[in-house]
């Protein structure tokens, strides 16, 4: 299974802990692409705007397969923004970071799965979230009370002629109940980092080079709800 990514991360083998051959691959991204050999302080720093990277082991006289990851919660420490990769029983943790900008924000909570089908997605109570299709006409009409927030919020939606655009049809509905929030996030606050971040992307220390630019962005922490 291939973890998406964003941007500029440095991954680092912080722990091996198995006699079966472990690598990380990298594809898609601008720097930083190939196999790399999951030996302890292994590190690569690697760029683009979206990329993947995924984590194998290899049997004895087996090919290469894909390991199942588990993706940490995130956290900030030393002025960088980290979380972990995470194969098998932890065979192999592969660390994630970068320097925490006012590039990022981060949004965090859990995945839940539930059985059976349901109109509303059942995992929070401050949000109705509708996923397409949704035929918005026949919706007001089983829950009237929904009509007015469509109204104020889809207006578009609710249009017979002129119809609405292929794209909008195929969007979610998401509407408030007014209940408090259930989201948890980080709002993070910094100098501007574009230029100190690509500096990462030809730095032949990444240790050193995280530090600098630590402390050139010299980040703060805001929690939002």
């Amino acid at each position: 299974m291939a973890i998406i990514m964003h941007g500029s991360w440095t991954l680092r083998v912080s722990a091996h802990n198995s006699a079966i051959a472990q690598r990380f691959v990298v594809s898609g991204a601008e720097t930083g692409n190939g196999s790399h050999d999951a030996s302890d302080g292994t590190a690569v720093h690697v760029t683009g705007r979206q990329w993947s990277v995924r984590m194998q082991h290899r049997p004895a006289g087996q090919s290469w397969q894909d390991s199942r990851p588990r993706i940490g919660y995130p956290w900030i420490a030393a002025g960088l923004l980290r979380f972990e990769l995470r194969a098998g029983d932890d065979e192999l943790v592969l660390g994630c970071s970068l320097p925490a900008s006012s590039d990022d924000t981060i949004v965090y909570g859990n995945a839940r799965a539930y059985p059976g089908s349901s109109l509303f997605n059942p995992g929070r109570n401050d949000l109705i979230v509708i996923d397409p299709p949704v035929a918005a006409h026949e919706l007001c009409r089983r829950f009237p009370a929904l009509y007015p927030v469509i109204e104020k919020l889809y207006p578009e939606r609710l249009r017979r002629f002129p119809r609405p655009e292929p794209q909008d049809e195929l969007r979610p509905l998401v509407l408030p109940t007014g209940l408090p929030a259930q989201a948890q996030g980080l709002l993070l606050h910094s100098q501007p980092a574009a230029r100190v971040l690509a500096a990462l992307a030809s730095a032949d220390d990444l240790d050193r080079a995280q530090a600098e630019a630590v402390a050139a962005l010299a980040t703060t922490v805001e929690r939002s709800a």
